[in-house]
């Protein structure tokens, strides 16, 4: 399916909604931002509706008007519109917000049909006047000429920095052969510009849901999942260890890097920037970020 994945800022009611329509004109909604707009907790509303068989919920990779790559959890139309039908406003003690609820209840969807239908939701009543008919038709051409720069806008900023990333990731796919994390580190640090060093990728690598700590020898593991997919591989090694009794013992095997995991660790670095995790050793399993 073809998805244009960059966000749209759609004005309602003094707030912003942040939505996006995919090649199958499915419109998806960033749950987190209407969460916030309407001061409700966003953990708790995201477990809410995974606990839903009627909630269809996606992380995509999103595209902002700054022009980096986010991932953020998005609900499609319909999901949206059920969602805020449950939400009970009876237990929302602050007035000024239970209206707030109430609003985006009776007119959030209609926003998004205004929005993404480019004129196909001009309501005319018998009570309107010419006058309000055109000032409503002259408010829809609007909002479609400011939707249409605000994407030109979008693209030309998305092409300018995705231009470099491809260049490198060509490459950094193109190679041969595998790396030790230290390795690996070395060459991410040069063309990042981050200082990423072997411990920290190991760490990186952890909270990806890539690799985790065997509890028995302590050593790093990769998942299985991240061997078949083509990003890690678990080398052996030729040479054994002796311990104080004179008895032999293999080394257990080591992380290396493949072509695809270094241009995916890359890419992954450049859109998070300086935002590093922390410096501890990250042993849970992230079951959302090991597609």
């Amino acid at each position: 399916m073809a998805v244009d994945n960059m966000l749209s800022e759609i004005p309602f009611r003094g707030q912003i909604i942040l939505a996006q329509q995919d090649g199958d004109g499915v419109v998806r909604v960033a749950l987190k931002p209407v969460c916030e707009n309407l001061n409700l907790d966003y953990s708790a509303q995201y477990r809410r509706l995974q606990r839903q068989g009627w909630a269809t919920i996606a992380i995509m990779a999103t595209v902002g008007t700054d022009g980096r790559t986010r991932d953020m959890v998005t609900i499609d139309r319909r999901t949206f519109t059920m969602w805020l039908a449950t939400i009970d406003t009876a237990r929302i003690k602050n007035p000024q917000a239970k209206q707030l609820i109430l609003t985006y209840q009776n007119e959030a969807a209609d926003a998004l049909d205004a929005y993404f239908n480019e004129g196909g939701a001009l309501r005319v009543g018998e009570q309107d006047t010419d006058m309000d008919i055109m000032a409503r038709a002259l408010l829809i051409a609007q909002h479609t000429i400011e939707r249409k720069n605000q994407r030109l806008a979008q693209a030309t900023a998305t092409i300018t920095v995705l231009e470099p990333k491809a260049r490198t990731l060509d490459v950094l796919t193109s190679v041969e052969g595998t790396y030790s994390v230290a390795d690996a580190a070395k060459l991410l640090s040069n063309d990042t510009g981050l200082t990423v060093g072997r411990d920290r990728l190991f760490t990186f690598m952890a909270q990806l849901g890539w690799i985790y700590r065997d509890a028995g020898t302590r050593s790093w593991k990769a998942y299985q999942r991240q061997v078949e997919n083509g990003r890690l591989e678990m080398k052996t090694h030729v040479k054994h260890g002796t311990d104080q009794q004179g008895r032999t013992f293999p080394f257990p095997p080591t992380i290396r890097v493949t072509g695809k995991g270094l241009a995916d660790l890359h890419r992954r670095l450049v859109d998070r920037g300086n935002q590093w995790p922390a410096a501890k050793d990250a042993c849970v399993r992230l079951s959302a970020s090991q597609s």
